[in-house]
């Protein structure tokens, strides 16, 4: 695997230390008691000083998106769960729309087999569908420093990951949200969730928007960091095999071992993941900003992307200390000498390995497609097929609730 930008911090073997840059200009927002650009703070010796680009955040728009669909009651809410194929366009997720909350509290225990990530809000009785990547999870392979760091504090704090997480709006309705990782301080009777991180693969710019609004209902919430990975073109499935015959996992990646890292995935003449055209980090802040970091490795921007990553690291690291307090942040890194750094070197093998199982997922779903149209003219007991590869529940096994790590 190719090498990305700089050598960082590795939590298994050691530290790598780098000399961080200064930036003096500062953004006229508002600060809290103590930022990464307040020289008593002693934080500027931890991370360094960074210019702020300033944007207010997200509206409260609810159009989610124009893949609405009808639903009535949790046996009909099903029945159109069943038949969602999100692999022909690659969408991510879906809404159904009517179910009151009764049907939701059924629903949610019904479908709990399905594997699918469940959001809903009561204002609009909507159900929002939402297809479980492995993209995803390499978000926990870049927040595994903040992962270490509530271990560290395990009294204190904690992180959680795909739990129903339920914000109260007024007049008593409310949104169930269910965040990609969530880093919270322990409380009573629930945990205060104080940084929310979203992972969008391939998601409409709409959707993240509305899920970072919701997110700031929660009075607790401090930032909602979101790391948006997109395609150069939209995929599409292919036109249906001639024959059901499908190429194993194993000879998929053998025939595709030799593409650059994080590019194009190609079988069999056609293209099962296009170039990246993006990774942003997004970060928004309860005090009104929006900072916007490329993070994307490219032919010849190796300085650019060590200083987006270096920005990046420097923010999480001043709203990190902002929740735990920065004395513990010092004492934290003081023992392991380093300086704050998310895990950006496996972020992006993990990621590059996670867009190749993608990429057969969309290959393998595609030639079993012409087994479910034949499914569809015979009794299922005379066939003996499955309905979804083996390679789909290989993956969709690896996004499964995690334990609360209390």
């Amino acid at each position: 695997m190719a090498a990305f930008a700089a050598t960082h911090f590795d939590w298994a073997t050691g530290p790598s230390y780098r000399t961080l840059p200064s930036v003096t200009n500062q953004s006229p927002a508002a600060k809290p008691a103590y930022t990464c650009r307040s020289p008593p703070t002693g934080l500027h010796t931890l991370v360094p000083s960074v210019e702020r680009a300033m944007d207010p955040h997200v509206s409260k728009a609810r159009c989610y998106s124009p893949n609405t669909l009808p639903g009535l009651n949790t046996a009909n809410a099903l029945r159109i769960m069943e038949g969602m194929d999100f692999y022909a366009t690659a969408e991510r997720s879906k809404i159904i729309t009517d179910i009151a909350v009764p049907t939701w509290m059924e629903l949610r225990t019904a479908a709990e087999s399905m594997l699918y990530k469940l959001e809903y809000l009561s204002v609009s009785q909507e159900v929002i569908v939402t297809h479980p990547s492995g993209v995803h999870e390499a978000l926990h392979v870049l927040a595994k420093p903040i992962t270490e760091l509530a271990l560290a504090h395990d009294k204190g704090f904690l992180v959680e990951w795909n739990r129903d997480i339920r914000i109260i709006l007024p007049d008593n309705e409310f949104i169930d949200r269910i965040p990609d990782f969530a880093f919270a301080e322990q409380g009573e009777p629930s945990p205060k969730y104080r940084i929310i991180f979203e992972c969008a693969w391939s998601q409409s710019d709409v959707e993240l928007d509305a899920k970072v609004a919701d997110w700031f209902d929660v009075p607790e919430v401090l930032a909602i960091i979101c790391l948006e990975i997109d395609e150069e073109n939209k995929f599409h499935s292919p036109p249906p095999p001639d024959s059901d015959d499908c190429e194993t996992k194993e000879g998929f990646f053998a025939a595709v071992a030799t593409r650059p890292p994080l590019s194009a995935i190609s079988f069999g003449g056609e293209k099962w993941v296009e170039d990246l055209s993006s990774i942003t980090m997004k970060i928004h802040h309860r005090r009104n900003v929006t900072d916007r970091f490329n993070i994307l490795p490219a032919p010849g921007n190796v300085v650019e992307l060590e200083q987006q990553q270096q920005k990046v690291d420097a923010y999480v690291a001043e709203i990190v200390a902002e929740v735990i307090t920065l004395e513990r942040l010092r004492e934290y890194l003081g023992a392991r000498e380093t300086q704050f750094n998310l895990n950006w070197e496996t972020f992006y093998q993990e990621l590059d390995k996670r867009l190749l199982d993608e990429a057969y997922l969309r290959y393998s779903t595609w030639t079993r497609s012409r087994v479910r149209r034949a499914e569809k003219k015979r009794p299922r007991e005379r066939e003996g097929l499955s309905t979804r590869s083996t390679a789909s529940e290989e993956v969709l096994a690896l996004v499964k609730k995690k334990p609360r790590l209390d």
